[in-house]
């Protein structure tokens, strides 16, 4: 076999010189008029020679083009798969400043809790009894500007409530930009599938293997003249892939048949859209009291709400922060209620006569006017800030179904661990042909709520694509065949003998190298591995 491809370069100019340019003169003029002699069989020989050039010339092109789509399709490959980690990796930094929050958060809530534990223990019914310099120092306890103080308890649960926010921020961003990613993933295969689909305008890898095939099959099969250009440049290859040439008497035709394999699938691997447990959590609510004085009763409250979590907390620690919230505005009114209780007490004008006795007379003292109010008024606050006090054990404690930072905390791992491993195992796969099928097993974006773009579907399974892990062709065998029918019709002007000369040549070319999808090496190439003359 050889190739006699057309329209190759000359090689670059000779210089003849010597003694030698005679003999060679002599042998071209012997070779020439060996040629006329023998110009009766020279027919057979030239269609023979045609046919089988045209067949290998078919067949590695059409394989060659297809190694060419394949080994972009390796890059794009390579593309997705670094996108997806580096996205991971921009995911894991949010995920662990937002955890970061939350850690910080449960500190703060947890120093509030010691503080008022302190306050509720110092401030007791049986301290207003004591001598005068005792009763200072318990009042006193419940309000200290340096440290172990309601007032500390108030600022420590402050603070908790913006760690919660923060998070809940981050937790926003961490949706969108994890339900961005998904997106222009789909789209990075999209892209990759149309590629594979329609190289060059219009055309799909098959179809543009398949053209370059039957062009350079028909280019090395002997046809000539601008007739066949024009056959050529006017569509002729579709549908019937066959031309006939030469004037009537004396015509020759050529038929190519490529064979060429189909893509039945693209094998994605991917990670499963896998949250946690959907959670239904009731969020803490509380309503204490308390009375100054004898006067009227004021009650701070908060509703209790049953708060189904989102897969990245966002509503859940919006709630939260309004549960801190009230918290701390009720610790700043025990504060000031508190430090008034303080500034009536303290004085020689607040005194009354006996109370500095020892027990038991100052017990009947203590408890007429003014000091029972005043006793009233601290067991009241006691109350109160033991109520708030409840309700922050609670949150800081974990139990299963309070809406806490431990259970959002818990929440927030889980997604990470789940929704978008590091890298996906060998599986699961999903087996896709066009783009819209990956858009309808991956259907989870419902309408837009804010413009932060789409949210993603509570607890519905969907795509997020690492790489293509395989390409599947029916027929399985990655080859193209190519069968170049030629044949010419001779008239003997003088006889009118009509004689025919038919040559079949058929051509495989396969697909070598190591060039494996999933693996990113794009050396894919084309050999011949058989060939055969009819």
């Amino acid at each position: 076999m050889f190739f006699s491809f057309r329209n190759k370069q000359p090689m670059g100019k000779g210089k003849l010189s010597g003694q030698i340019f005679p003999f060679l003169l002599v042998g071209i003029v012997g070779l020439l008029a060996l040629g006329l002699a023998v110009s009766g069989i020279f027919g057979g020989v030239r269609v023979r020679t045609c046919a089988a050039n045209g067949a290998d010339a078919g067949s590695l092109a059409t394989a060659s083009r297809f190694c060419y789509a394949f080994n972009e399709l390796c890059l794009r490959n390579r593309a997705m798969r670094d996108y997806y980690n580096l996205d991971w990796s921009r995911y894991t930094t949010m995920h662990l400043v937002a955890d970061a929050y939350l850690t910080e958060g449960r500190q703060k809530s947890a120093r509030a809790q010691v503080l008022l534990e302190s306050a509720v223990g110092d401030v007791r019914r049986g301290s207003w009894c004591e001598y005068w310099g005792h009763l200072e120092n318990a009042e006193n306890n419940l309000y200290k500007p340096e440290g172990e103080t309601l007032d500390t308890a108030f600022g420590q649960t402050l603070e908790a409530a913006r760690c919660v926010g923060a998070f809940s921020i981050m937790g926003r961003y961490m949706r969108f930009f994890t339900n961005n990613f998904k997106n222009n993933q789909q789209s990075n295969y999209c892209l990759a599938n149309r590629f594979m689909e329609s190289i060059f305008t219009t055309q799909s890898s098959l179809q543009d293997a398949r053209s370059t095939g039957l062009t350079y099959a028909f280019n090395n099969s002997c046809t000539t003249g601008d007739a066949f250009n024009t056959w050529v440049a006017t569509g002729g290859f579709n549908p019937n892939p066959t031309f006939e040439w030469g004037p009537t008497g004396n015509e020759c035709g050529v038929t190519v048949t490529i064979n060429t394999p189909i893509i039945r699938s693209y094998q994605i691997r991917y990670a499963t859209w896998n949250y946690p447990q959907k959670k239904t959590l009731q969020s803490e609510g509380f309503s204490c009291s308390y009375t100054h004085e004898g006067d009227a009763t004021l009650t701070i409250s908060r509703a209790s709400k049953t708060i189904s979590l989102d897969p990245f907390n966002e509503d859940g620690a919006w709630e939260l922060v309004g549960v801190y919230r009230d918290l701390s505005n009720a610790l700043y009114n025990a504060r000031n209620w508190a430090n008034h209780i303080r500034g009536q007490t303290v004085g020689a004008s607040h005194h009354t006569e006996g109370c500095d006795d020892i027990p038991p007379n100052c017990h009947e003292v203590c408890n007429s006017e003014p000091w029972g109010h005043r006793e009233s008024s601290v067991d009241s606050l006691n109350g109160f800030v033991n109520c708030l006090l409840s309700a922050l054990r609670r949150l800081n404690e974990d139990h299963d179904g309070i809406l806490s930072m431990i259970n959002i905390q818990q929440n927030n791992t889980q997604i990470y661990q789940n929704v978008w491993p590091p890298t996906p195992p060998n599986g699961p796969f999903f087996a896709s042909l066009t783009c819209d099928d990956v858009k309808v097993a991956s259907a989870n974006a419902i309408a837009s709520d804010d413009d932060m773009g789409d949210p993603l579907e509570k607890n519905t399974p969907g795509l997020m694509i690492y790489i293509i892990d395989d390409v599947f062709l029916t027929p399985p065998p990655w080859r193209t065949d190519c069968t170049v029918d030629l044949w010419c019709r001779h008239t003997d002007p003088d006889t009118g003998v009509v004689t025919y000369d038919h040559a079949r040549g058929y051509s495989r070319a396969t697909f070598s190298g190591d060039g494996i999808i999933r693996t990113f090496k794009d050396d894919f190439w084309a050999q011949i591995d058989e060939a055969s003359l009819f």
